[in-house]
């Protein structure tokens, strides 16, 4: 945005510190999805411990990598943050109902996991991050 070589060279050093936070599993709720929250029972309605992803707070490693491959041109980070946005977008509906989180484990202490919980609440920060990549929303672009 500054076209300042010194905050693209600052954005290059921390970007190993951004990605070490993402997960590389084989699955897209899973697959380069940042942990940024922790479990559903702090913000869910089930109330059950244990890991959430995809989190809709993890677009914004998708908004860094699509910041990152504008200013290098580097094609690679726009298909991974492209990756992330659309995995976060698992959590809508075909019908346009969402959920805030989905619960990864399969079981947290006895009670069963896999699943979206019922309630929506922010979950719209994906979508308005995925709109944040999409010409001509950002100024600029």
């Amino acid at each position: 945005m500054t076209e300042e070589p010194a905050y693209l060279h600052a954005a290059r050093v921390q970007l190993p510190c951004l990605e070490a936070f993402n997960g590389r599993q084989p699955d897209h709720r899973l697959h380069d999805i940042a942990i940024r929250h922790w479990d559903d029972y702090w913000f869910g309605r089930r109330r059950v411990y244990g890991d959430t992803q995809p989190h809709y707070w993890s677009t914004i490693t998708a908004l860094a990598f699509d910041l990152y491959a504008e200013a290098t041109r580097d094609q690679s980070y726009a298909r991974r943050a492209r990756g992330i946005l659309l995995g976060n977008l698992s959590s809508f509906g075909a019908d346009g109902r969402a959920s805030c989180a989905y619960l990864n484990p399969l079981t947290v202490n006895g009670r069963p996991g896999k699943f979206l919980d019922p309630w929506a609440n922010d979950q719209d920060w994906a979508l308005v991050n995925w709109l944040m990549t999409q010409p001509p929303a950002r100024p600029g672009r």
